[in-house]
Formats: structure tokens, sequence, C-alpha cells
């Protein structure tokens, strides 16, 4: 029985070593007894930053925030049964993002499989079609040939989450007596399975070039988290001032952000915008180059499905981008590797007349949402426009992020932007600012509704136990869904609040006291100006700033029209 504890420890200590091997330096680990021989491993590498957090759901979009904001793999251990199927939502939103996570799920051995054994359920392939690659590695034993096959199928692991970029999931049975202790020589032992292990090899990207185009068109960057966003918004000014077409740029683009990388400022307000007809008409493009998914807005994308324009989509996973339905071609490659040939061309008198509409809606924004600084519009806005340059923000879904659409102006200040937005869910939105916030190295700052906050609230376990960065919440607390105030069933008052207002009372002063969060109440963009002004070092601090989101619905509606 010493020597199953033995040679799972020397199991642990290659999956550890081949983790940092291959550059996968971050590990998020869930507490649990199967797990033990890779997580007490994980912990003693020296060169893995590992994280423990209790909540498996929590634990895996804390990793999806560590993922987006490295721009590269990182490696989740929880223990077997039900502890696993909490990872779901975490990898649905990792598919749909394209984020690599590498899933190493501690399991029973076979034989106590489907006869009632603690902590067991079927735990193979779970993930489905959300993860892209699947297998299980064999039982430890004393065959060298076992070691060598883990070794193997680790690294191919490791190799499919950095080509497909998306999650992997390998199922890791282990026999009692599980180990973790330290054993003498088993360094050494580890390090000859080490170099007979094959190495993977990083995705290669192919290089597209530019087809031929329309004289006139749009280039639509939607929301985007590249590696690095100067280059990403720089190749798209050069694929504008090639073709002398507008960018239309949403919220979640670096576009909006580093807008002095682009030739002129990129259009912002294409929502307000095409609910005139006649104006939408008067500009309609003869193409469309999409980078990315389209943006949030339904209106430009119920005009885009009923132009149903020629359109060429660029990025890592174009295919699945179509939403307008229109007639396209997919060029799979990103953004940077798009090579184009040509001399400069000025915009074309049409996209001249969208730019100055754009400009024109811009300054009358800003001037309402001066007056009506309670207004969860002018919230929005305070807290891109009132934070320092390049700090990180990370935007939940639901009304905020739509308020951002909407009302953040162009800028310069290189902020980067992070969302969830492959599933569009509001699971994990604390939990992920927080791995995002570690990640960055900088204050960061969270812009949630407060819906959003508590469908996450295991979240501030991590706070307090896991995370070392610095992030403060904005809470746009209105007491439930105010972005069903913008459905037609709003009328229907008999259900409307019951089944969409979801009305809450949660008084968060003393949840905040509950978890030894810092707390403060804040009135309109103000208040909120003069907290996201000044950002703490370290540490999380909950800002709630109450609105009334009947009377919001009715504002913005004004401001449409």
């Amino acid at each position: 029985m010493a020597d199953q504890a033995l040679i799972n420890t020397q199991t642990g200590l290659l999956a550890a070593a081949l983790l940092r091997r291959e550059g996968i330096c971050d590990v998020v680990i869930s507490p649990g007894s199967r797990s033990t021989p890779l997580a007490v491993a994980c912990m003693r590498e020296a060169e893995l930053d590992c994280s423990v957090i209790l909540d498996e759901r929590s634990a895996g979009f804390f990793a999806l925030g560590l993922a987006r904001q490295h721009s590269r793999p990182v490696a989740l251990i929880c223990t077997s049964g039900s502890a696993v199927a909490n990872y779901l939502p975490a990898v649905v939103e990792a598919f749909e993002s394209h984020i690599p996570l590498v899933l190493l799920t501690a399991d029973r051995p076979p034989e106590l499989r489907n006869c009632q054994a603690g902590q067991s359920i079927n735990q193979e392939a779970i993930f489905g079609s959300f993860a892209c690659w699947y297998a299980e590695s064999p039982v430890p034993d004393f065959d060298p040939s076992t070691t060598l096959r883990w070794g193997e199928v680790l690294v191919e692991a490791f190799s499919a989450a950095k080509e497909l970029r998306r999650p992997v999931h390998l199922n890791c049975p282990f026999r009692e007596p599980l180990g973790g202790e330290v054993v003498d020589g088993l360094a050494e032992t580890v390090a000859n399975d080490l170099e007979r292990s094959p190495r993977s090899i990083g995705a290669v990207e192919s290089r597209e070039f530019l087809p031929e185009l329309p004289a006139y068109g749009w280039i639509i960057a939607g929301p985007a988290q590249p590696k690095d966003p100067e280059a990403y918004v720089e190749a798209i000014g050069s694929l504008s001032r090639l073709t002398g077409w507008p960018v239309l740029a949403d919220a979640l683009s670096p576009c909006r952000h580093f807008s002095d990388t682009l030739s002129s400022d990129p259009v912002s307000h294409y929502d307000q915008l095409m609910r005139d007809e006649a104006f939408a008409s008067s500009v309609k493009p003869s193409g469309v180059l999409q980078v990315g998914p389209l943006p949030t807005g339904k209106v430009l994308r119920k005009v885009l499905s009923a132009w149903a324009l020629p359109t060429w989509i660029v990025g890592q996973g174009a295919a699945g981008w179509n939403a307008s339905k229109a007639p396209s071609t997919f060029l799979e490659c990103s953004v940077e590797a798009l090579a184009a040939r040509g001399e400069e061309r000025p915009l074309a008198q049409e996209a001249n007349a969208l730019v100055e509409a754009d400009a024109t809606v811009a300054l009358r924004f800003a001037a309402s949402l001066s007056k009506n600084s309670e207004r969860e519009p002018a919230i929005a806005r305070a807290v891109l426009c009132a934070s320092p340059a390049r700090t990180p923000i990370y935007v939940a879904s639901s009304m905020p992020v739509r308020d951002a659409e909407w009302f953040w102006p162009v800028n310069a200040d290189a902020r980067p932007i992070f969302f969830n937005r492959g599933a569009n869910g509001i699971d994990g939105t604390l939990s992920t600012a927080l791995g995002v916030a570690q990640a960055s190295g900088r204050p960061a700052i969270l812009y949630t509704g407060d819906l959003a906050l508590l469908h996450d609230t295991n979240g501030f376990l991590a706070a307090k136990s896991a995370f070392t960065g610095s992030l403060t919440i904005v809470c746009v607390n209105n007491q439930g869904g105010g972005i069903f105030h913008h459905l037609p069933i709003v009328d229907q008052t008999d259900i409307f609040e019951r089944l969409f207002g979801t009305p809450q009372e949660v008084d968060f002063k003393s949840l905040a006291a509950a978890y030894g969060i810092r707390y403060r109440e804040v009135k309109g963009a103000d208040g909120v100006s003069a907290v996201v002004a000044k950002l703490p070092t370290e540490g999380v601090q909950l800002i709630e700033v109450q609105t009334d989101r009947t009377k919001d619905v009715v504002y913005r509606k004004s401001l449409f029209r």
C-alpha cells in the first residue's frame, strides 16, 4: 500500500513538472481528498503560482479571468464527484470565448464506479462538446510505461489547449492511499521521466491575404481581448487606411480605447444612428469587414441582417461569428496576420457623413449626461472616464455592458477591457474579475449590476483567501433586473415585476461585512468618479450606488429619441 502512495506522489510530481515545462504557470486548486497527488505536487513546485479556492464554480471563473489577462492556458484541479460538475458554467464560457483551460479532475478508479462509492459520479467526457479535447489518464501503477503514458497524455492535453484555444479535460483516477508526502529520490525519477516525455508544439498561425473589397464599406470591430491591444488596433488602423473604410468600434474593442492608433476616431454611436432608417440608408455600405464577433447591441445586428451585405469575418473562430446570417467569407486568422497591399485611401463621402453624425451624437450625449448625473448612463460613463489611464475594467453582462456600448466615449487612455461575452451570461462575474485583477498587476475595476454580483457571492470567499491584487467593485444597485424593462412584456404589470424585475432587498453593507470586504455607498456619477479616480493598491472594496431602474429606462429612451 505504501508503494501505491509512492507512485501517486511520483505521478503528481510529473504533472507539476510538465505544467512548469509547458509554461502553464497558473494553477487553481479546489480542496479535496482524491486530488491530493496533483494538488500537493503543484503546491510544492516553486515555479507554479497556485491559488486555492473553495468553490469549484468560483474557481473555474477565477481561472478564466487569469487566462483572459495572461493570454495563456490556466490549469484547474479538483476532487471527484459533483465538484467536477461545478466547472461547467466556466467551461461553457471558455469554449465560446476561445479561452484555454486545462481541467485536471481527480476520479475514483474504475472498480469504485457505478457502485455507490462516495463522491463518485460518471465523470467521463462530462463537459461534452464544450471540452474540445478529452482523455482519461491511466491509473498510476508500478509499470514504468504507465508513468510514461501519463506524461504523454498530459502533453497531449497541453498541446490541445494551446492549439485549439479552448478548454481541455483530462480525467485522472487515483487509487488509495493517495500519498502526497515528500519522498527522497523522487525528484530524480521524475526528471528522468520528463526527459523521455514528448514536448508540445505551439500553434503556428497561418497568414491570410485581404481579398478584393468594394470601394465603400465598414470595418466592424467587435468585442476583443487581444494579448497586445496596441498591435491589434494598429492592424485594424492599417486596414482602415488601405481600404478607406471607417471603423465601427464596440465598447469592448480596444479600438475604442486606443483610438490614437487609428487614422481617425472610430464610430461608437452606430446603435443610435441606425435607429434612423433614412440616415442608415444614406450611409449604407457595399460590404462589411467584421473583426471578431458582432457588437452587443441589437439595432446594428438587425440592420446588417436586413441588408445581407457581402461580409468578410476575421478571427480564430470566424465561422461561428456570422450572427447576421449575411453571405460571408471566413478568414481564420488574427487581424494582425491579415496582410493587405495597396496605397492609402481617404474616407468615402458616406463614411465622412457617418463620422460627423457620430460626433454630433457624442456631444449631445455628453451634455445630457452631465446634467443627469444620478442616472445609470452617467454612472457608466464615470466608471470609464474618471478612472486612471490603463486601468483594467471588467464589465458585467446584462445592463452594464449595454450602457458601456451606448455611452462609453472614444478615448486614447489605453484601458484594457475584460468581459465574458461568449455565452453572455452573468455567471461568475465577481470570480472572473478577481482573476483578471490578480493577473493584471494593477488596480482594477469591476462594473456590475446587483443581480450579477449576487449571482456569484461565493467569489467573496476567494477575495479574502486567495486574492492578492486590487479590485474595486462598482455595483449599480437598482434592486433587480433593469435590462428587462426594455422588453415589450414590461407592460404586463401583473407578472412583470415578479418574473422579470426580480426585485431583491439585500443589504450590501451587511453582505460586505460578512465577508470582511471594505464597503462604501456613493451617490450618482460624481460619487463614482471620486472613488475610481484614486484606486487602492491592494484588497477588495465594494462601492454601492443605488439607482431607480424605472426612471433610468425612461431616460435612456428619451436620449435615443
